[in-house]
């Protein structure tokens, strides 16, 4: 049997790793253990907050915990052990239950406490576990988070507001922190961009200055998307030139470029930061009328009736005109949701989709 031992102490993860025999022989079995420990007295819920934090902000991605079921990348386990050969059977993912184990050690005063949870993974169970997994809701699509690391903080906010949606299987999201250590990064990051079917930009002065993103990101992700296989939703985290980037500025930012998340209160960017997940949500099929913003649904898409070429009279309201975007207009009925008027001349009477009230054209 092989221990894989991490211990969380302080703000530190340590790793470890025990085996019986010293040969290439192949074990059947891996005893994973998180734990952690204080001099404080603390619950299983402490310790799961505890140790869950620490793998996060080590950017460990493939351990995943949850208050139920752990969920276990086993190539990750497999890097750990550094020995793939006598852990061959370490293969997919599986989901396991931790077994908790807490207890005192009066070595000191006040006396130190520890948590454990501890799992047992075998090739038996392995293969049954994957078995089971294969029942499950499979991830229907997938996305790719597009951003500078100097911009770290905002990805964690972003991974933070989507998570809900990854949790409920509406699609996986990647980001270049869960590239595992000796793997071929530039191969991962490629492959998870031919998989991509929404890609976020958190766009900065620092995005727009990266020579990587302008070289090896943006380029098939906008090819992707003019070929109708992907969405781009654009998030404007601090000052930039982003409507000087003729080829960024075409898609619809979730938030004004005037007015990027560096510049809001807390409460602001988080609220910026919902109507980003509604906008994912959106764009994979998942809403029915949520805040649209990215490729918008066009006035000229709605059935006949819901436009008219006849002269304006007065009686209905303006649409807001869009900064940077003709094509564009705010809903006056629907504050935040954009419509396209392109091919529609000024003051031409349209239908807001959203609410089926009329507006004119400016």
């Amino acid at each position: 049997m092989i221990e894989v031992r991490c211990n969380v102490i302080g703000d530190k993860v340590h790793w470890s790793v025990g085996r019986s025999v010293v040969d290439e022989t192949v074990e059947d079995v891996v005893r994973l253990v998180f734990s952690t420990a204080g001099f404080a007295s603390f619950s299983e819920r402490d310790a799961y907050e505890v140790i869950r934090s620490a793998l996060r902000r080590e950017k460990i991605a493939w351990v995943q915990p949850s208050i139920d079921t752990w969920r276990f990348e086993l190539k990750g386990l497999s890097a750990v052990i550094g020995q793939p050969k006598i852990v061959p059977w370490l293969q997919g993912s599986v989901s396991i239950k931790p077994e908790f184990k807490y207890r005192t050690i009066p070595i000191k005063v006040p006396p130190v406490s520890s948590g454990a949870f501890v799992f047992y993974i075998s090739a038996d169970n392995t293969s049954e576990l994957t078995r089971m997994e294969k029942t499950e809701t499979p991830f229907r699509d997938e996305g790719f988070i597009c951003y500078s690391h100097a911009d770290e903080k905002w990805l964690k906010r972003v991974r933070v507001h989507l998570r809900p949606l990854e949790r409920r299987r509406v699609f996986k999201l990647f980001d270049d922190s869960q590239i595992q250590p000796g793997t071929h990064w530039k191969d991962e990051i490629k492959a998870a961009l031919d998989r991509a079917r929404v890609a976020i930009l958190l766009v900065s002065a620092d995005f727009l200055a990266s020579d990587f993103i302008a070289e090896n990101e943006l380029p098939p992700l906008l090819k992707k998307a003019q070929r109708g296989g992907a969405t781009i939703i654009p998030v404007i985290v601090s000052p930039c030139g982003f409507l000087r980037e003729t080829k960024l500025a075409d898609y619809q930012s979730v938030n004004d470029p005037t007015k990027p998340l560096e510049g809001m209160t807390y409460g602001e960017s988080e609220q910026m930061l919902v109507r980003l997940s509604e906008a994912v949500e959106e764009a994979l099929g998942n809403s029915e009328s949520r805040n649209h913003v990215g490729p918008v649904e066009t006035a000229a898409s709605t059935p006949p009736a819901a436009a008219s070429t006849k002269v304006a009279k007065g009686d209905y309201p303006y649409g807001i005109p869009v900064p940077g975007k003709p094509h564009l207009v705010e809903s006056p009925y629907s504050p935040g949701k954009y419509i396209d008027v392109e091919g529609f001349p000024p003051g031409t009477e349209v239908k807001d989709p959203y609410t089926d009230k009329i507006f004119l054209v400016p």
